[in-house]
């Protein structure tokens, strides 16, 4: 019986094992220099008005198909990224809803800018199927992207690492 309980426990535990490290050369590094050559781009956090309810995160994902690494609290903070034509994979959490897309957006230096995102995850006993994502200029809130659907429960889209 103990054998049991020893081999149960392992599996059990062996299976809660993290997921591997992301590798260095396809996460995300922003560049460095002056602000006023950079762009940057930042989450919208919506804040529940429920108690016990996770907030709307909408947030970067990732930036030319690298992986962005910030924690979950950093969402909304601003991400430095070179100006031009970029590929931004959105993200959106809110419990466990989950949604993702690639929107494509031409980014100016100097500018700031949001990932903003409308999903049908509200009501009791609605229907969770989507979520649409588009880039906001956060100066004349203004959208500067075309809206990008991904569906809830999606998982982050492959994305090939093409030179640019």
């Amino acid at each position: 019986m103990r054998a049991w309980s020893v081999l149960a426990a392992t599996l059990l535990l062996s299976s809660c094992a993290s997921a591997p490290p992301i590798p260095p050369e396809l996460q995300y590094t922003p560049p460095v220099g002056d602000a006023s050559l950079l762009a940057t781009i930042g989450g919208n956090i919506v804040d529940s008005k429920v108690p016990l309810f996770d907030n709307e995160n909408s947030y970067t994902y990732a930036i030319d198909g690298k992986r962005v690494m910030s924690r979950k609290k950093d969402w909304g903070l601003p991400i430095p990224v070179l100006p031009g034509d970029r590929t931004i994979t959105a993200g959106f959490e809110q419990g466990v809803y989950m949604a993702y897309a690639k929107v494509d957006a031409t980014l100016v230096a100097g500018h700031a800018y949001q990932v903003h995102s409308s999903c049908n995850t509200r009501g009791l006993g609605a229907k969770f199927s989507h979520c649409d994502f588009w880039i906001v200029d956060s100066a004349t809130g203004k959208a500067i992207s075309e809206i990008a659907r991904g569906a809830i429960g999606g998982r982050p889209p492959v994305v090939l690492l093409l030179p640019r």
